[in-house]
């Protein structure tokens, strides 16, 4: 993460919302995420 938070993260065209989604699966999965 940026030290200017997660506003400031950057994809390959520029700025973008950050997005979690939901790990279908086993219960221990972890959440994914990109921007």
């Amino acid at each position: 993460v940026p030290l200017e938070g997660f506003r400031a993260l950057q994809g390959i065209s520029g700025p973008q919302r950050f997005q979690i989604h939901k790990a279908y699966g086993a219960p221990e999965r972890l959440p994914s995420a990109h921007t």
